[in-house]
């Protein structure tokens, strides 16, 4: 019982409860004493009615009660075998506002000897009942089944907050391998024992043998596919539980993933418990990568390969051949994998008065016809190509905003190189819990993340606002943006800013805030993507722009 328990209570009008100590032979099947409960007059008697033995327990809401307890059917006198076939414990649980529920018990199976002279014996019953909400107390009664009901046993203890499995992975690409990681969250305060991780692997695809890792450390050779279904032992924890695999997805490939991941568990007291994850759906993973660039003085070019598409490019190749069709070596090679938005740069020494590049992925590739370009040289000394130069501030029109009030970010965005900068995305990432009014065209990033490619040309400006209220809770906030273009740009350190503010919480006054500097270490929350209007001289195409919330402890990029 919960330690807030009191003692028995009965509604014998006699106020006894009905003790047994060895009685006849009659074992306890749990320390020295056992309770009979009758229902009704027996053979002998007419004056015992029917009693109960209740408990009054507090309770919160939500959470599961484990009834476990030992059960056996007294009938007339010695006949120990009458009702055994029916007779069975009765527990109903009453809210203090409400009408009493019976707990449906489950026989499981285990017995004990009850009299070695009667030959009967003791059964073991599980039951479990869900708080309703709102209630935060209720009675726990024990009830007879007609006439001799045994009682030994009776435990009823709370479960605590179940583990929670959340399950993160990339688009995939058909015919290669797709990581996955699953993080087992343990709430606080709580823990568990002889932890098993399963996952359902997706139709039509195999674990990668040696990829599985519990919480970084080398790979485990415990893992277990049956039908389907991979389990590996994550054994006992009160911290958070990371499951690093790998799933190998068949050449061809169509349509989308679903895996669904699964903990088994002990909780002492309690036993075995399940908790499913929900399902976590990828799709085939689409890039657009495409490669651009000029002439850098009269012995080399400069090239930058971009990735357009909203998902990351894997295993990119890039070919240059000059004028006369021959092999261009190129120093350095592309990223394995390149991400939305990412590009690589690099110089490339030729004095031909021509570049041919191409590049490809293994990833789909929504826009093949921008992975070809051809680079010429002009006549006499062409100096340095035109580069795009793309410079950001952030600013705010409280410096130290209160809990409540509405917050406005400014951003604004200028192009300070000689180029049109091409392809331009700008990413933002906002306080957790700061409830910005999305513009217009806002999309869901958990969908998967695009966006309409746009045009800033140079010296035009850009400006956008983001308004929201301040959270409470926190004495800080901080925000930040990025911006990335797919054209030529050798000063990128300008292409961020952060700004952070303290907050209110008491008497304070208005301003305006800045700042610059590296866009900081954040944790991936929830994203959505906004095609914005706007000011400024702008190229053709519509904007867009990526939000990220930012949590309050520590975690990885967006």
């Amino acid at each position: 019982m919960p330690e807030t328990t009191t003692g028995w209570k009965t509604t014998d009008k006699s106020k006894d409860i009905e003790l047994w100590c060895g009685t006849e032979g009659v074992k306890p099947q749990e320390g020295k004493n056992l309770a009979e409960l009758s229902d009704g007059p027996n053979a002998l008697s007419t004056i015992i009615e029917a009693d109960t033995l209740s408990q009054d327990l507090k309770v919160e809401p939500g959470t599961k009660l484990h009834v476990k307890l030992w059960h056996a059917p007294r009938g007339l006198i010695d006949d120990w075998y009458q009702y055994k076939k029916d007779v069975r414990p009765q527990v109903f649980v009453t809210p203090k506002k409400g009408s009493a529920v019976s707990i449906p018990l489950t026989d499981t199976k285990e017995t004990a000897l009850l009299s070695s002279e009667k030959g009967a014996s003791w059964h073991r019953y599980a039951g479990t009942y869900t708080v309703p909400r709102d209630v935060k107390s209720l009675r726990f009664e024990l009830r007879p089944d007609r006439i001799g009901n045994l009682y030994d046993g009776v435990s009823v203890r709370v479960e605590p907050p179940a583990p929670t499995l959340a399950t993160d992975a990339e688009n995939f690409d058909a015919g290669a391998e797709a990581p996955y990681t699953s993080v087992v969250q343990v709430p606080e305060g709580t823990g568990f024992t002889d932890g098993v991780f399963s996952a359902r692997l997706p139709a039509g695809t195999a674990l990668v043998q040696g990829s599985v890792k519990v919480n970084g450390g080398a790979p485990s050779a415990a893992p277990v596919v049956k039908d389907g279904v991979f389990s590996v032992p994550v054994g006992s924890a009160t911290k958070d539980v990371k499951v690093a695999y790998e799933v190998a997805v068949p050449k061809g490939h169509e349509g989308p993933l679903e895996l669904r991941p699964s903990l088994d568990y002990q909780v002492s007291g309690i036993g075995a418990l399940r908790v499913e994850g929900p399902a976590h759906v990828s799709k085939p993973a689409v890039s657009d990568v495409t490669v651009g660039g000029g002439a850098d003085g009269k012995d080399g070019y400069r090239v930058k390969v971009f990735n357009k598409g909203p998902d990351t490019a894997r295993t990119i190749t890039l070919r240059a051949t000059d004028a006369q069709g021959r092999t261009v070596e190129i120093p350095g090679t592309p990223p394995a994998r390149l991400a939305s938005g990412a590009g690589w740069e690099t110089r490339i020494p030729s004095v031909s008065p021509k570049l041919s590049l191409a590049v490809q992925t293994t990833t789909v590739d929504r826009d093949p016809s921008n992975n070809t370009v051809e680079l010429k040289r002009p006549a006499g000394d062409p100096g340095k190509p035109a580069e795009a130069d793309l410079a950001v501030t952030l600013t705010a029109d409280a410096a130290q905003p209160k809990p409540g009030s509405t917050l406005t970010y400014t951003v604004t965005l200028t192009n300070e190189g000689s180029a049109t900068a091409e392809a331009v995305r700008l990413t933002a990432v906002l306080p957790e819990g700061f409830k910005a009014k999305a513009p217009q065209g806002a999309v869901d990033g958990k969908t998967g993340l695009s966006w309409n490619e746009s045009n800033l040309a140079a010296g035009s400006t850009r400006t956008i606002t983001l308004k929201g209220q301040v959270p409470d809770g926190l004495d800080k906030i901080r925000a930040s943006v990025a911006a990335t273009t797919q054209t030529l740009e050798s000063d990128t350190g300008d292409n961020q800013a952060e700004l952070s503010l303290d907050v209110n919480t008491g008497a304070g006054g208005d301003g305006t805030g800045s700042g610059g500097g590296g866009l900081a270490d954040t944790g991936a929350g929830g994203l959505a993507l906004m095609g914005l209007g706007g000011v400024g001289a702008v190229g053709a195409g519509a904007w867009a722009l990526t939000v990220a919330r930012r949590r309050t402890g520590s975690g990885t990029g967006v």
